[in-house]
């Protein structure tokens, strides 16, 4: 017995320090993110429900459990107490529909809400129900249900909602109404752009009746109000990519009134979720790119954004910045203010400054410049990834900035002044512009990526008004110790 005794015990000790090394590795490939949400494995596709309950934010995304390289085919679930740090809790349930399903040549998207008020009659023993809407066998819309805790069931019987080759049913709750709203979009085959979006209504996230039809929508990836400085409401119809829409939504039907408002001008965004928090509203949005079969893992979160509309002359702008937790994250490190730089690679100011997660943040005034470049992630084997800033002098002065494959013009403000920030980790690289009235979000995909850090004006003076580059910690380090 004493033996048997000592063997387990043994066995029980090489097991804990085998394990305890292995967490050492937790998230340390070379292009996992430390302060973004992956996914441990496989493929996490776009956010379809954010919300806070009992003191923890809960958020839902597309995802697929088998494979890193094929379409999303489920959901899963994973929380936060800050949006920051991340704890996994895993797959709730998995799509049922076959490869010969017409469904399988479109990524879909859905969404999943807390029914708060038990409207569905699903609740038990006074915990609020969850459900999730999604495309599924037969391009039919389905509806799951279950907790906070698990116990997910997926209805047997698709909704009687949509016509033809529909799906990304996005659900939500509208309080002037007292209803549940479902966006339903309808694509073309041929081109797979939408045809029609449908709007629905419901008493019970169960029985809904149309109260609208669209033919001039894209599709719809999220429906959302913000509130303006004159207290003004604006609904926001946003795309996948994060081109946008202002309008007037009255609980049965959108009304468009200013086309083309960009929420992101990079080629990474992925589909958003929208939530209010203590007078802020609140903007989580994936982040995509290629699938690579020598990671583990595709796909991840873009950083939590604050997002508002403001005016700006006589047009409605929004802007996107980072959420003030992200001061918790950053560890000081190099800090400038008041200097000139003249042209030439000798006069870089961050020149002691290399890593893959950084914070940068700066404010510069023009003066006589024609151009000046920020490269991240240069080293030996790669120029980086630049972002450029071009001023072009005539009658009517042209004022652009470039990152990686974006153009776009953007006027300094006042004082000849651009102030630019961004957060690079190390598969991402995410900038905002003039305080978050331009914001540009993508993947780093180059090959042989450095961790040098260049500024470097190419022609007139600039003036760096203040500096700021702060190391970013590793959002995983407690899951290695």
């Amino acid at each position: 017995m004493n033996r048997l005794l000592l063997f387990s015990f043994i066995t029980f000790l090489g097991t804990f320090f085998s394990s305890a090394k292995s967490d050492k590795k937790y998230f340390t490939e070379s292009t996992r993110p430390q302060f973004h949400y992956s996914p441990e494995e496989n493929r996490m596709g776009s956010p379809t429900g954010l919300f806070f309950q009992d003191s923890i934010y809960h958020l839902f995304f597309e995802c697929n459990r088998q494979s890193s390289l094929k379409r999303n085919n489920g959901m899963a679930h994973a929380t936060s107490k800050d949006l920051i740090h991340w704890t996994h809790e895993g797959h709730i349930f998995e799509i049922d529909f076959k490869d010969e399903d017409t469904i399988s040549n479109f990524d879909w998207s859905g969404s999943v809400v807390i029914d708060l008020i038990n409207s569905s009659k699903l609740g038990v023993n006074g915990t609020p129900p969850v459900i999730a809407f999604f495309t599924g066998k037969n391009n039919c819309q389905y509806r799951a249900h279950g907790s906070l805790s698990g116990n997910w069931q997926i209805d047997p019987e698709p909704l009687a909602v949509g016509e033809g080759l529909c799906g990304s049913p996005k659900v939500f709750y509208h309080q002037g109404s007292s209803n549940w709203i479902m966006v339903l979009t309808q694509c073309n085959i041929a081109t797979g752009n939408a045809s029609k979006v449908f709007f629905y209504t419901s008493p019970d996230l169960k029985n809904w009746s149309l109260s609208a039809t669209r033919t001039n929508l894209p599709e719809c990836a999220a429906l959302f109000c913000l509130t303006d400085e004159k207290n003004q409401e604006q609904w926001i119809y946003a795309s996948a990519n994060g081109k946008s829409i202002l309008g007037n939504f009255d609980g049965k039907d959108f009304k468009p009134q200013i086309q083309n408002i960009a929420l992101d001008y990079g080629k990474g965004f992925n589909g958003l979720c929208v939530i209010k928090r203590e007078q802020k509203d609140i903007l989580i949005n994936g982040l995509k790119g290629g699938a690579s079969p020598h990671i583990p893992f595709v796909g991840q979160l873009g950083f939590p954004t604050e997002i508002k509309l403001i005016s700006k002359g006589e047009n409605p702008v929004i802007v996107r910045t980072p959420i003030e937790n992200l001061v918790s994250i950053r560890k000081k490190g190099l800090s400038k203010k008041e200097k000139n730089i003249i042209p030439g690679l000798k006069n870089n100011p961050v020149s002691s400054i290399n890593g893959k997660e950084l914070y940068f943040s700066s404010t510069i005034r023009l003066k006589t410049a024609n151009k000046f470049s920020i490269f991240v992630r240069q080293g030996k084997k790669s120029p980086g990834i630049e972002l450029l800033y071009e001023i072009q002098r005539q009658d009517q002065p042209l004022y652009q900035m470039f990152v990686k494959d974006s153009g776009v013009k953007i006027e300094p403000m006042e004082g000849e002044k651009i102030i630019i920030e961004f957060l690079l980790d190390r598969s991402s690289l995410e900038v905002f512009v003039n305080e978050g009235e331009y914001v540009f979000s993508y993947l780093t995909e180059e090959p042989d990526l450095g961790k040098d850090l260049l500024l470097i004006n190419a022609g007139g003076e600039i003036f760096i008004e203040n500096l700021f580059v702060d190391k970013i910690l590793s959002i995983w380090d407690e899951h290695r110790n």
